[in-house]
């Protein structure tokens, strides 16, 4: 599937894509939708940010407790992810995630 969406966004010569990359977005919510936003031409109006800010402080991630998701739950394995996911890690200098 990832083959198929890139070569979608080839086609179309990368418009109306944009990644983020989900250490970026947890590390600084905020600046990962500036960016999206400024791809987009689109501005991040200051009502819109302090929406934002209040819904991120009011919904920390592991409010709930951590929840840990094992590929053999899905029936996959390690291999079967980075083959699938190969080609835009190299593509885009995405680093492989720590193996826990």
């Amino acid at each position: 599937m990832v083959t198929r969406a890139m070569e979608v966004r080839d086609r179309r010569g990368g418009a109306g894509f944009v990644d983020v990359q989900y250490a970026e977005l947890m590390a600084d919510p905020i600046t990962a939708v500036r960016r999206v936003y400024d791809h987009l031409g689109v501005a991040l109006s200051a009502e819109a940010e302090a929406r934002m800010r209040a819904w991120i402080a009011a919904h920390p991630q592991s409010r709930h407790g951590t929840h840990r998701y094992r590929l053999d739950d899905f029936e996959l394995t390690r291999a079967d992810v980075d083959r699938a996911f190969q080609a835009y890690r190299e593509r885009f200098a995405i680093p492989a995630e720590e193996r826990t």
